[in-house]
């Protein structure tokens, strides 16, 4: 409250355009920039920001780097493939969100797909942008199992869900928050959904971060930071009041089920965000062997030429100070 009366008591200052490309469609997921927006922590830092869905990291990645937009909400796996195959087009994470990622492949429980080795011989549903779906290979790999040997069926993101319910598909890959209220919402009992989540098969990796190009960092830092100075109250907010959050959303979406997304948003709060006790010690930073280790996976597992080093994907140096990133538990 005291930033927004001091704003607006200070002489108007001019606003800067700057283009963010959300992870997925308006959701839970992303609700955090929308309550910093709201709350006129943008506005406070002389940014007029506008977001747009998209329909995964891999398409917001290519929409770093192609220049469509300035920022954006990608899962640091993706960065890490991207830059590896892209060495001239770079993006870096700025700001970690998702302390784990929350890829994952969903099924139903009379399908009979409990472990990674049931996926051989079935078929399972993909959205082509999808974070998840890019490191399946990986995640096969890694768990034993011949990519080739499980039938990939692309499928519009909004369908991914509908098909596993109608039987045309055996299992989805995805982000389990966005797999489990889309079953729901299509006919599922939640007691009949299943979850193979990379992370409990050998994959803890990072997820989503706010990110950026390289070329766009070089040559508006002072942007940057002010954009990660206001997310970061964002999702510093998100993580007390995750109504709020979810408020700010949907009023930018009014078809959206509150009940559904407040469930959605207590899922990504609970295993996918900082736990509470680390969360004391500020969101945003990443403990750098771990990052290490997961960017050799992520290279290991896709045969890339070079496994590209930490400071060229992720950098801490927008950090902003502690207490602006320090949940108030």
């Amino acid at each position: 409250m005291l930033l927004l009366l001091l704003a607006a008591a200070l002489p108007a200052r001019a606003q800067t355009p700057l283009k963010f490309t959300l992870n997925f469609r308006l959701d839970a997921s992303n609700a955090a920039f929308f309550l910093a927006e709201d709350r006129g922590y943008y506005a406070a830092e002389g940014l007029a920001v506008t977001f747009d869905g998209a329909k995964g990291s891999a398409d917001a990645a290519s929409r770093l780097a192609s220049g469509a937009y300035q920022m954006g909400f990608v899962d640091i796996s993706v960065i890490t493939e991207f830059n590896a195959r892209n060495p001239d087009r770079t993006i870096q994470s700025l700001f970690m969100v998702y302390d784990l990622a929350p890829m994952a492949i969903g099924s139903l429980r009379d399908r009979g797909i409990a472990r990674p080795a049931d996926l051989l011989g079935r078929t399972v549903g993909a959205a082509a942008g999808d974070g998840a779906y890019r490191m399946f290979p990986a995640f096969a790999r890694l768990n034993g199992i011949d990519p080739g040997a499980v039938k990939i069926q692309l499928l519009e993101s909004q369908l991914r869900e509908a098909m596993l319910v109608r039987g045309t598909v055996d299992a989805v890959i995805g982000f389990d928050y966005v797999i489990g209220p889309g079953l729901v919402a299509d006919g599922a009992a939640p007691e009949s959904i299943v979850f193979l989540r990379y992370s409990d098969y050998g994959m803890r990796l990072y997820g989503n971060s706010i990110a950026a190009s390289r070329s766009f960092i070089d040559a508006n830092p002072d942007a940057v930071r002010r954009f990660v100075a206001a997310a970061a109250r964002g999702w510093r907010d998100t993580f007390e009041d995750p109504a709020s959050a979810i408020d700010a959303v949907i009023k930018r979406d009014k078809l959206l089920d509150r009940r559904a997304e407040l469930d959605r948003m207590g899922w990504i709060r609970d295993h996918n965000l900082r736990r509470p006790e680390e969360a004391r010690h500020g969101l945003g930073s990443v403990d750098r062997d771990r990052l290490a280790a997961g960017i050799a996976l992520v290279a290991q597992a896709f045969g890339l030429p070079v496994a590209p080093d930490i400071d060229s994907v992720y950098t801490d140096r927008f950090l902003p100070p502690l207490a602006d990133r320090t949940p108030r538990l």
